[in-house]
C-alpha cells in the first residue's frame, strides 16, 4: 500500500469537500462537538495507507488500512495480533455520497435506528473501503479514538478519479446496440450488434478499452466469452459497463443450450504478466438458468476470475441472478484489490460468492439473498441447491460493511435433511497469520448459524487472526446451536444484536433434530495449529443477546480450551425460557426488518412453516428508565460507540445500545 503522510484538521472547523459542507457523524454528549472537531493529541501520528484500481477512472477503487503511533497500543506488523486494531473506534469518511439499494434489510434497519450505514460516504472500523461512482477530487478522512487514553488521531487524504469517457474516448469504446442503430454511441466508438464481437475486438487490444452496452437490450451469449489480451499488450482492462444516463441495465444472459460451463472468463493477466490492468463490471443485469425454487435448468457460473490470470476489479451495481456459482475469485496476488460494491445477488445454485483469492476484498452494501422460496438443497452434483451466500477461504484484508447476507439452502446433512449453510464463513483454509476481518453494520440471516470465523473442516489448522465484528444483526433459525462460531483466538465482537429466533426447533417429525443452544458463541472447528492461537485474547462486550426460544443459552462454550476470554457488559434477556431470564427489563423492542426464512422444503420433503423464522425476530432491544443496564458497564472491556455508531455517555450502559 502507498503511505500517506498525517494530516491533521483544525479543531472545531467545519470541513467542506466538493461543495458540500460534512455533517457530523456524531455529536459528543453535553458538549455539542463532533468526533471531527475534537482536540487531536500532539504525539498521535495517523496514516492512511491505500490501494487503488490501476486506471483510477470511475468506477474506482480503494482500500485502506492505518498505522498508528504515539497510542498506547499502536500497529504492529502483520502476521501476528494486533491489540490495536481491536481496541480503537474509527469513522471514515470518503467524500462521496450515494443510496446503496442492494441491501435491502440493511435499509430498513437504517430507517428503525437513524443509522447511515446505507450513505456509501461512511464506514467504521479499521479497515475501510469505497468505490467513487464520480469522476472529481476528492478528499477522504479518518478520525481514531483511544478509549483507554482518551486520545484523539485524525489523518487525511486527497485524490483524484478520472472521467472514463475521455480514458476511453474514440475508438477505445466499443459500443454495442443490438438493433444496429447507434443512437447514443459516444462521439467516435467502435460499433457492434453482439456482445460476442465486441468481446473478439477486446480480446485482441494492446492498449486500455472498454465495452459499453446499450440501455433496454438484452445482450444474449452462445459460448464462452474470453479475456486472453496478447502478451504484447500494455494496460489492458476487460471493463463492461452500461451507457450512462437513463433507462433500465442491459441484461447479459446465455442462451439455451449455451455451449460452457462459464459465462466470462477473466485471464487478463495469462500471457502479459506484469501489466497494469484492471477488470470493471458495472450498471449490468446478469441473468442465468437455474431455478432454485424447483431445481431445474442449467448451472452456469457467471464471473470467473482464476487464479493465473485475474487483475485488480471493480464490480458496481450490478445484478446477478440464477447463476450456480455467481462470482468465484481465486489466486495469489500480493496486494490485488477485488471491490465489491451495491451488487443484487439471488437465485445462486452454487455459491452467492467463493472468494480464494488471498486479496484485499472490500464488499460494501451488497444484498447477497438467496430466494426465500428455494428448495432447501441437495448433493452437490450440480443438479441442486447447494451453498450459502459467501464463503471467503483464504483472506489477508477483509472489510465487508452494510451488506444483507441470508441463507436458506445447504448440501450437507442436518441428519436426513438438509443443513442450511451460515450467512457468511470466513477463513474457512487459514494459510495467513494474523488475517484481518472488518465485518460492520449488516444484517445477516440464517435458518442455521448465522456467522462462521472458522477452518472449514476439522483437518484444517487453527491459527491466530484479527477479526472484529462489530455493529451487526445476526438472526439464528430452527437449526441454530449458537449463533456465532469460531476457532481463532484474536476474535472480537461488540455492539452486537445477536438472536435465537422463536421457531420450532425440534424438526425431527420431518428427520431433523433437537439441539440444546450451546451459547450465542461457541469456540469449536479446526485442529491443532499455531502454538499461539489458543493464547490469543476473544473478546466479547457490550452485546445484546436475546434468546427467544423455550432452550437456555449460555453466552459462550468453548471446547477448544481458549485462555484468554474476556466476556464483559453483555445484556442477555431470554423472556420463553422455563425461568424467565430478563435481568434488563424493561426493555423496547423496536423493529429492524422483516425476516426471510419462511420454512423448510426440500426434493422430499413437503414444505413446512413450522420451521419458519417469524418476521418480527429482527428487532432492537433497547434499555428503558428503569433498567439495571443503564449507566451499568463498569468492568472493562466496555464499549465507547454503541451498536449504531453513536458515541456512548459515561459510564456507557451494558448491552449493545443505549436508550434514546
Amino acid at each position: 500500500m502507498t503511505n500517506i503522510k498525517f494530516m491533521g484538521f483544525k479543531v472545531r472547523s467545519s470541513d467542506t469537500i466538493n461543495g458540500v459542507t460534512v455533517a457530523a457523524w456524531q455529536d459528543i454528549a453535553d458538549t455539542g462537538r463532533t468526533i471531527w472537531d475534537q482536540d487531536p493529541s500532539p504525539e498521535v501520528s495517523v496514516r492512511i495507507n491505500t490501494q487503488r484500481s490501476d486506471h483510477r477512472v470511475a468506477p474506482e477503487a480503494m482500500f485502506c488500512d492505518l498505522t498508528l503511533k504515539g497510542f498506547e497500543t499502536n500497529t504492529l506488523p502483520e502476521g501476528r495480533y494486533d491489540r490495536s486494531y481491536h481496541d480503537k473506534y474509527v469513522w471514515w469518511d470518503y467524500g462521496e455520497g450515494y443510496t446503496f439499494s442492494s441491501p435491502t434489510n440493511v435499509l430498513s434497519l437504517d430507517a428503525a435506528d437513524g443509522g447511515a450505514r446505507t450513505n456509501s460516504r461512511y464506514s467504521r472500523g479499521p479497515l475501510g473501503s469505497h468505490v467513487f461512482r464520480t469522476p472529481g477530487m476528492y478528499t477522504v478522512r479518518v478520525a481514531v479514538l483511544e478509549p483507554s487514553s482518551g486520545k484523539w488521531g485524525y489523518a487525511s487524504v486527497t485524490l483524484t478519479v478520472g472521467d472514463p469517457d475521455t480514458f476511453h474516448a474514440g475508438t477505445a469504446t466499443l459500443f454495442v446496440d443490438t438493433t444496429g442503430v447507434y443512437a447514443n454511441a459516444p462521439a467516435g466508438a467502435q460499433t457492434f450488434t453482439s456482445i460476442t464481437s465486441a468481446f473478439t475486438a477486446l480480446d485482441k487490444a494492446t492498449t486500455p478499452h472498454r465495452i459499453v452496452l446499450e440501455r433496454d437490450q438484452t445482450h444474449t451469449v452462445t459460448s464462452l466469452l474470453l479475456f486472453r489480451p496478447p502478451s504484447h499488450a500494455n494496460g489492458v482492462s476487460l471493463r463492461l459497463e452500461a451507457r450512462q444516463g437513463l433507462g433500465q441495465k442491459p441484461i447479459v444472459t446465455p442462451s439455451v443450450g449455451f455451449s460452457s460451463e462459464i459465462l466470462i472468463y477473466d485471464n487478463s493477466l495469462r500471457d502479459a504478466k506484469g501489466i497494469d490492468s484492471g477488470t470493471v463490471f458495472a450498471g449490468i443485469e446478469f441473468q442465468g438458468l437455474w431455478d432454485v425454487t424447483n431445481e431445474t435448468g442449467t448451472q452456469i457460473n457467471c464471473l470467473n476470475f482464476p487464479e493465473e490470470g485475474a487483475a485488480n476489479v471493480v464490480i458496481d451495481d450490478c445484478e446477478f441472478s440464477n447463476w450456480a456459482l455467481t462470482l468465484y475469485l481465486n489466486g495469489t496476488t500480493p496486494n490485488r484489490l477485488i471491490a465489491l460494491n451495491d451488487l443484487s445477488i439471488s437465485d445462486w445454485g452454487d455459491y452467492g460468492m467463493l472468494d480464494n483469492s488471498r486479496s484485499l476484498l472490500a464488499i460494501m452494501g451488497c444484498g447477497i439473498i438467496q430466494n426465500p422460496n428455494a428448495q432447501a438443497g441437495g448433493p452437490k452434483d450440480g443438479t441442486h441447491n447447494a451453498h450459502g451466500p459467501l464463503r471467503i477461504a483464504e483472506p489477508t484484508k477483509t472489510n465487508i460493511w452494510a451488506c444483507d447476507l441470508f441463507s436458506s439452502t445447504g448440501w450437507s446433512n442436518y441428519n436426513s435433511i438438509r443443513a442450511v449453510q451460515t450467512a457468511l464463513r470466513w477463513n474457512t483454509s487459514a494459510p495467513v497469520t494474523g488475517a484481518k476481518l472488518n465485518l460492520q453494520g449488516c444484517a445477516l440471516e440464517s435458518a442455521y448459524m448465522t456467522l462462521l470465523v472458522q477452518a472449514q473442516n476439522t483437518g484444517n489448522p487453527r491459527d491466530l487472526v484479527n477479526a472484529l465484528v462489530e455493529g451487526n444483526i445476526l438472526v439464528a433459525g430452527f437449526q441454530a446451536r449458537s449463533v456465532i462460531e469460531t476457532c481463532y483466538g484474536g476474535t472480537t465482537a461488540r455492539n452486537n444484536t445477536l438472536i435465537f429466533a422463536n421457531t420450532a426447533r425440534d424438526s425431527r417429525p420431518i428427520g431433523g433434530l433437537n439441539l440444546p443452544k450451546y451459547g450465542f458463541f461457541y469456540f469449536h472447528g479446526g485442529s491443532s495449529g499455531n502454538i499461539d492461537n489458543e493464547t490469543t485474547p476473544i473478546r466479547l462486550y457490550n452485546n445484546t443477546l436475546v434468546n427467544l426460544t423455550d432452550a437456555v443459552a449460555p453466552v459462550f462454550s468453548d471446547a477448544i480450551g481458549f485462555r484468554l476470554v474476556a466476556e464483559a457488559n453483555n445484556l442477555v434477556h431470554e423472556p420463553n425460557i422455563e425461568t424467565p431470564n430478563t435481568p434488563y427489563a424493561p426493555l423496547v423492542e423496536i423493529p429492524a426488518f422483516s425476516c426471510r426464512y419462511i420454512g423448510y422444503r426440500d426434493e422430499k420433503t413437503p414444505f413446512d412453516a413450522t420451521y419458519a423464522t417469524p418476521v418480527d425476530s429482527a428487532a432492537l432491544w433497547v434499555p428503558q428508565l428503569g433498567s439495571s443496564a443503564l449507566g451499568a458497564a463498569l468492568v472493562q472491556p466496555d464499549a465507547s460507540v454503541d451498536f449504531r455508531g453513536a458515541l456512548r455517555p459515561e459510564p456507557p450502559s451494558i448491552g449493545a445500545l443505549e436508550a434514546d
